[in-house]
Parts: structure tokens; C-alpha cells; sequence
């Protein structure tokens, strides 16, 4: 029924379908061409996610139909179809990132989920929001219009950057509104009609770090040369490095009070 609703046309062997008006909106290529799946960032955010949804009882093995809101290149599809069966859409308002999108499952949608597509609404398993909502003016709103896509009983996942007091010149490069407290993002999540069965923070040995990026900043006035120098390791080696800094942090500290990151992992409630 979808295809019979929506214009369709196959790139780079994905679907994509325009459920929305096309609009200006491109995210930074510099941070895309950087954040391959082989990004320490990438990797480990995905590590802990994957351990917090299966902590929370989801089965790899089912296979649920699941979006990515606000997906970029799709990584993280590439990187869950490794290890689940689930298959994952991937929506974005970004043309050259879906045209870009990685993964051998699942459809691209060039839409915008506040015009609630009725093909769109109640369709899903599962729902990401992986750094997406400090991008937006309004998240609680923008989270009321996401949650909508999901079945009674779906999952959502969400992860956003933290802590708030360390936002800076790279945030504002890369279009944060904001860096949060975990705290915030839960009272940003709908009162009623949800469940929260896992929260936390990832990263904070990575605040440091972060610190020093901050500092640099102050020193350089291009945008790109900020995102650049801020997020993409200046040899693979470095990435290497970062990745099991990452894990020995994660193996030190098992539940951090703090971090650079911070995920919300529940379920709508069946009515």
C-alpha cells in the first residue's frame, strides 16, 4: 500500500521514499565523511546501546522493523545488522546523506515526522533517536511527533551529548542547541503512555578530552577546521587507541554519574 502512496526511486540500492516537501537542510559533510562505522565515537556508542537494549530484554534475533529518525549515512543500521535481524529505516531531511546511506536493510524516507504521515504512524517496532534531539529547537515536541511512529508496545531508544556545561565552539559548529543533563532528557519524554527500563551515562573518561577540544577551539575560527580537528583522529591509530579507552573506561566505571553521553531506552504502553 505504501508504494502506491508515495513517489519512490532506487539509489544505491535502497528505496527512497518522499513523504515530505524537499526543503534547505544539509548537515556538515565534514562530519559525515569522518563518522564512518569504523569511528571510535561511532563504535562505542553503538557497544553500549546494543548492551542496553539487550539488557532491557530485546531479542536480536526477532526481526522487528525498526526507524532511525534522523539517520544520516545510516551507521548505525550498518552496525546493527551485524549482530540482529532487525531491519531499519532510515529518515532524514538530508538528500546527500540518504542518497550516501549504508546497510543492506530496510528503506530510506526523505521525511519529516511532524507531518505524520498516516503510512508512517503506528508502523514500527522500534524507534532511535541517536543524537538527534539537541538539534532541535523543540525535542519535546519533536519526541511527542517521533513516538507516534511506533506500535502500541514499541520500543524507542534515544541517546543525546552530555554534560551541559561542557558545551562550546564544536557544538555550535555542528548545530547543537544544547548539550544535556540525563535529567533533562527524561523530562523531555512524554508523562504518560511510556516505560523506562534503562538509563545511563557513557564516556566519562572522555570528559577530559573534551576539555582540551574546548580549549583548542578558542584558537581556531573555521567551522570545518572545528569540526574536523574536533571529531576525526588525526590517524587510524589514534582511533584505535580511543576505542579501548573507551572499553577500559566502561570496564572501570560500570555505571558512571556522569559522561559524555547519555541514553534512554523504554517502550509506549499497549493500550
Amino acid at each position: 500500500m505504501l508504494d502506491d502512496l508515495i513517489h519512490s526511486a532506487y539509489v544505491n540500492s535502497h528505496k527512497i521514499h518522499y513523504l515530505s516537501s524537499k526543503r534547505s537542510h544539509a548537515f556538515a559533510d565534514t562530519w559525515f565523511d569522518a563518522a564512518s562505522p569504523q569511528h571510535f565515537w561511532q563504535r562505542f556508542r553503538y557497544e553500549v546501546l546494543y548492551k542496553g537494549m539487550t539488557k532491557s530484554g530485546l531479542n536480536p534475533e526477532q526481526p522487528y522493523r525498526c526507524v532511525d529518525i534522523g539517520a544520516g549515512r545510516g551507521v548505525f543500521r550498518h552496525l546493527i545488522e551485524q549482530d540482529t535481524a532487525w531491519i531499519v529505516d532510515c529518515v532524514d531531511l538530508d538528500q546527500q546523506a540518504l542518497d550516501d546511506s549504508l546497510g543492506n536493510r530496510g528503506d530510506n524516507f526523505y521525511y519529516d515526522v511532524f507531518d505524520q504521515h498516516e503510512a508512517m504512524l503506528n508502523k514500527y517496532d522500534g524507534l532511535f533517536l541517536l543524537d538527534v534531539l539537541e538539534h532541535v529547537d523543540d525535542a519535546a515536541a519533536f519526541l511527542d511527533a517521533s513516538l507516534t511512529h511506533l506500535k502500541p508496545g514499541g520500543f524507542f531508544v534515544i541517546n543525546v551529548p552530555t554534560p551541559g556545561w561542557l558545551f562550546g565552539r564544536y557544538d555550535q559548529a555542528v548545530g547543537h542547541h544544547k548539550r544535556y543533563q540525563l535529567n533533562d532528557l527524561i523530562a523531555e519524554l512524554p508523562r504518560n503512555g511510556i516505560s523506562i527500563s534503562e538509563v545511563g551515562y557513557w564516556g566519562p573518561g572522555m570528559i577530559p578530552v573534551l576539555l582540551l577540544r574546548s580549549f583548542l577551539d578558542f584558537f581556531i575560527r573555521d567551522k570545518e577546521k572545528i569540526i574536523r580537528s574536533g571529531f576525526k583522529p588525526p590517524h587510524p591509530l589514534v582511533g584505535w587507541m580511543m576505542l579501548n579507552y573507551f572499553r577500559l573506561d566502561r570496564w572501570l566505571i560500570a555505571n558512571p554519574p556522569t559522561g559524555i553521553g547519555a541514553f534512554v531506552i523504554g517502550r509506549t504502553i499497549k493500550r
